[in-house]
């Protein structure tokens, strides 16, 4: 089998094209797309989500269409708040004389729409958790700064503190949030989850 006729490859180079650029270019085609071009009442609902979600992780995104009438097309997106950078044009960041547009991908009803939407789907998905689990790290590891800052002003004001307490804490807990072990991290994660409200 070719190796890109595996849609895992193909998906894995997307995830891997924005992690080293921080950003993807996506093309989409305008009828059948997600507009209804021959009247017979389809709806792009969930091409538009996409779209949008893709917007919501600094996508570029580049309206890819044969019509005449690039006026309609813009108003048309504009009104029905589907995300767009560009129509028919390459972004700025890549110069070229192509005729081909650039791009990572293409959202098209007649060129693979279905592997191409799941793929994209998959992006969104891994980038959106990828994002929650740095959030929560970034409270935990706060969290924990406080709570040892707390803990050493306590020990020093508190004789009635136990022995073995102040063992534990010195030994397990008076460190960087980085070089805990994962059991005291999970504790810290747990308050920064309640706080973020991200379960």
């Amino acid at each position: 089998m070719d190796f890109y006729l595996n849609s895992e490859n193909s998906a894995k180079r997307l995830i891997d094209e924005y992690i080293q650029h921080g950003s993807l270019v996506i093309a989409f085609d305008f009828d059948d797309t997600v507009y209804d071009f021959h009247k017979k009442g389809r709806i792009y609902t969930d091409v538009i989500q996409l779209l949008r979600e893709l917007k919501s992780i600094n996508c570029y995104l580049i309206c890819w269409t044969g019509q005449e009438n690039l006026e309609f097309v813009k108003q048309y997106l504009t009104d029905n708040q589907i995300p767009f950078d560009g129509i028919n044009e390459n972004p700025p960041f890549n110069k070229t004389i192509s005729r081909k547009i650039y791009a990572n991908a293409f959202l098209d009803d007649r060129a693979g729409l279905k592997q191409v939407y799941g793929e994209l789907k998959e992006l969104v998905f891994f980038i959106s958790n990828k994002f929650k689990k740095s959030k929560i790290e970034q409270v935990a590891e706060i969290i924990h700064r406080n709570w040892e800052s707390w803990a050493k002003e306590i020990l020093e004001n508190e004789p009635n503190i136990s022995l073995e307490r102040k063992k534990r804490w010195q030994e397990k807990c008076f460190m960087p949030y980085a070089d805990l072990t994962e059991e005291m991290k999970e504790l810290d994660r747990k308050f920064a989850k309640e706080i973020t409200k991200i379960t």
